[in-house]
C-alpha cells in the first residue's frame, strides 16, 4: 500500500525491510536457539521489535500530518498497534505459566 503511494509521488519505493529489522529477526532466531525456544523470552524479544515498529509509525504520523499518505499510515498503525498488543498479551500470559 505504501509502495503504491510512493510510486504515485514519482519516487522509487523500497522493496525490502530495514537492516535494523533484519538484524532483530536474526537476533530473535539466535536467542530462540540458545534459550531452547523459551516462549516468554522469545515473546519479550518480539515485543521489543513490535515496540520499535509502533514508535516508528507514531513518529511518522506526526511528521505526515496533513499529507496524502497520512490516511494510509493511520490505517496501518491501527493494525501495528493491535499486533503489538497481542504479542504483549501473549508475553504476559506466558509469564504466569
Amino acid at each position: 500500500e505504501l509502495q503504491k503511494v510512493v510510486s504515485y509521488s514519482g519516487e522509487e519505493p523500497q522493496d525490502d525491510g530495514s537492516v535494523k529489522g533484519a538484524m532483530h529477526r536474526a537476533w530473535m532466531n539466535a536467542r530462540s536457539a540458545i534459550t531452547g525456544g523459551d516462549s516468554h523470552t522469545v515473546l519479550a524479544e518480539a515485543e521489543r521489535g513490535e515496540d520499535a515498529i509502533k514508535e516508528l509509525y507514531e513518529d511518522t504520523l506526526k511528521e505526515a500530518s496533513g499529507s496524502p499518505v497520512y490516511d494510509v499510515l493511520q490505517r496501518q498503525y491501527v493494525k501495528v498497534k493491535a499486533s503489538h498488543d497481542e504479542v504483549r498479551d501473549l508475553r504476559d500470559a506466558m509469564k504466569k505459566v
